[in-house]
């Protein structure tokens, strides 16, 4: 209606112009708009112009309509933002809208999708802004899309950044895929007809030709064939975020697609490891890495374990390789290798015996991102025959530095890759520490720590922790199923001596406990497995036989705080303090029968210090050796007595 005229009961446009776009249509292109009564019948009038340059924009002016409600419809060649080339042949998109406070209106898929739909529901009675957002919404449905546009689809544009322009691209690839503009027309139109009714699309057939379409196009290309593109029309754009949408389609759409690249059962080099029907892999054979590329797709395989190699001059294999992921301790270490080429890549890989700590030691584990895809597409374990599972490191649990923010000390570390060790491993304030492990299938691990200054509150990834005992700050962590575990523990250094006393028990065997202290109240100590007057006693690697022996330590101070000491006790039978005594440093307590047992201190005065005393052990038979059991512990003011190590001595 014209506002200036109530007797007018025309409604006047100066001028609309917008955007035509699957991808941007082509200079030629026509746009025609359809004048429609209020109740969306048409009037028989319509009004026609040629889009004027390559990205798809036009403009009809001086218009005199029957009502604000017309439909657009484009018709033409387009650029195939998924194949960086003009389309083949025309293809024709069309919009319903209302332009009462509008001037610039795109026609788009979306207009296209939701036309039927608005149609319908606006002749059960619904007004036509809730019809055009229902209409919408259901057809975003159809793609796994729940996000919400503020913008009606008329709104939105390929080359712009925003929500519902990245939606709109997404739409517009998963679509396009390895389609020729007449299955692209095909689609559109069973989309539109199947939703017009009640807003469901339930199409198998077409679901898989969805799906398979999202897993061909490559989202990388679609992002630089757009750039360049606009580039070339000398237009500045700001192609929106649409990966994501399009990762979210081909994850959550319930439809199998059917690959456009094929892994045949044998390649150049054996059976293919890739292919679905071959389940059997053996050490020490080699097998073919290999896949038939269509025209258009791509391939990239990530190679994650510790039991293959391959030979790196093989020659023209159609596979471009990247060094390691990670860290050779990484447990996720893998290896990418790219299709270099269409049609047929292959290359000889050999599955062998583990040679260094990975995830699995029995099995390979290939994750295939194809079409540019940024998630697996596809994840295939295979499992080695002739390799036993035993993932790598002591205890059969393998150990990883924790992978938290900032210099970060794992706790265990040590302790599995040596035993229950020399007791000095110092807290330093300026790094993290945590308990980190990968835990292979059909383990469990219990990890008892217990000390003061301490909590293992923070960071937690995997563990079950409990606070068993507040009184004497003991914890639990847990873990029993196959994965990667760690949590942080805060040292609270401001609250005095720090110290942990760690247990770790594997399938319910306790394999002993390790000491920590921080660092200011630390005393080290080394046990070498031989001292001044023959074995050490005191070293828990060394296996002593009769005759004169060493109790051996060197000991050294750390910080400035008041002196601290190193003192050994020794219990059992079959050994004893020849005289006369020879002795460097220690002060011998006295032999204490009850317990059987007898203590020795060695003080550290702020400098170095060697510690040796002679020892002897009777003679003994192998079918009744002596039983002797060694603590080493020391004192500090503030921390009070720590225990470093302990252990049975081993004949």
């Amino acid at each position: 209606m014209n506002p200036g005229n109530p007797d007018d009961d025309t409604f006047k446009v100066e001028s609309i112009q917008g955007l035509s776009q699957k991808g941007p249509y082509l200079i030629g292109s026509s746009i025609t708009i359809l004048e429609l009564e209020s109740n969306l019948s048409p009037t028989g009038r319509s009004f026609s112009e040629n889009i004027t340059n390559n990205l798809g924009s036009f403009e009809i002016s001086n218009l005199e309509l029957a009502s604000s409600f017309v439909e657009l419809q484009a018709s033409g060649f387009y650029f195939n933002e998924v194949t960086g080339v003009n389309s083949e042949a025309q293809i024709n998109l069309s919009a319903i809208v209302d332009l009462t406070d509008q001037s610039s209106i795109n026609v788009n898929l979306l207009t296209t999708l939701e036309k039927n739909r608005v149609e319908n529901l606006i002749g059960q009675g619904m007004s036509f802004g809730d019809a055009k957002a229902q209409a919408l919404a259901e057809v975003l449905n159809v793609f796994e899309i729940n996000d919400s546009t503020d913008a009606n689809a008329e709104q939105l544009n390929i080359a712009q950044a925003g929500n519902g322009n990245a939606i709109l691209l997404a739409i517009s690839a998963i679509l396009q895929g390895n389609h020729s503009v007449a299955e692209v027309s095909e689609l559109i139109s069973k989309i539109s007809l199947g939703l017009e009714s009640d807003g469901l699309f339930e199409d198998d057939v077409i679901c898989s030709q969805l799906s398979t379409a999202a897993s061909f196009v490559n989202p990388t290309n679609i992002r630089g064939n757009l750039e360049s593109w606009y580039n070339e029309a000398n237009t500045s754009v700001s192609i929106p975020a649409f990966e994501p949408f399009l990762t979210q389609y081909v994850q959550n759409t319930p439809c199998q697609a059917e690959s456009n690249i094929t892994y045949p059962q044998s390649g150049l080099n054996g059976p293919n490891i890739l292919s679905p029907e071959n389940v059997v892999f053996d050490v020490n054979e080699t097998y073919s890495l290999h896949a038939d590329l269509e025209q258009g797709t791509s391939l990239k395989v990530r190679v994650v374990g510790n039991n293959w190699v391959f030979n790196s001059s093989q020659g023209d294999t159609g596979w471009f390789f990247e060094d390691w992921d990670a860290e050779a301790n990484d447990i996720n270490r893998g290896r990418i290798f790219s299709s270099t080429r269409e049609g047929l890549v292959d290359l000889a890989i050999s599955l062998r015996q583990p040679f260094q700590n990975g995830l699995y030691d029995n099995k390979i584990r290939f994750e295939l991102f194809e079409n540019g895809s940024t998630v697996p597409t596809k994840t295939i374990i295979r499992e080695i025959q002739g390799v036993t599972p035993r993932p790598a490191g002591s205890l059969n649990l393998y150990l990883t530095t924790p992978s938290t923010t900032g210099p970060t000390e794992n706790l265990l570390t040590n302790f599995f890759r040596f035993g229950a060790l020399s007791p000095t491993i110092r807290l330093d304030e300026d790094h993290k520490n945590g308990f980190g492990i990968f835990l292979p299938e059909n383990f469990t691990v219990e990890i008892l720590v217990s000390g003061q200054n301490f909590a293992i509150d923070g960071f937690n990834e995997g563990w079950t922790i409990e606070l068993l005992n507040e009184t004497e700050n003991l914890w639990r962590l847990s873990a029993s199923e196959l994965g990667y575990y760690e949590a942080d523990v805060n040292m609270l250094f401001s609250q005095g001596c720090v110290t942990l006393n760690t247990e770790v028990i594997v399938n319910g065997e306790s394999f002993g406990t390790f000491f920590r202290i921080s660092e200011d109240d630390a005393v080290n100590f080394f046990t070498s497995s031989f001292g001044e007057y023959g074995r050490n006693i005191l070293s828990n690697n060394t296996q002593l036989e009769s005759g004169d022996i060493s109790m051996h330590a060197e000991l050294e101070q750390f910080g400035n705080d008041s002196p601290n000491n190193l003192t050994v006790r020794i219990t059992g039978t079959g050994w004893s303090i020849p005289t006369p005594i020879e002795n460097i440093n220690w002060l011998i307590g006295d032999y204490d029968n009850t317990s059987q047992s007898q203590t020795f201190v060695a003080t550290i005065d702020g400098s170095d210090n060697i510690n040796d005393l002679k020892l002897n052990i009777a003679n003994f038979n192998s079918s009744n050796p002596p039983d002797i059991f060694v603590e080493i512990m020391t004192d500090k003011e503030g921390c009070g007595t720590i225990p470093l190590d302990s252990f049975k001595v081993r004949f």
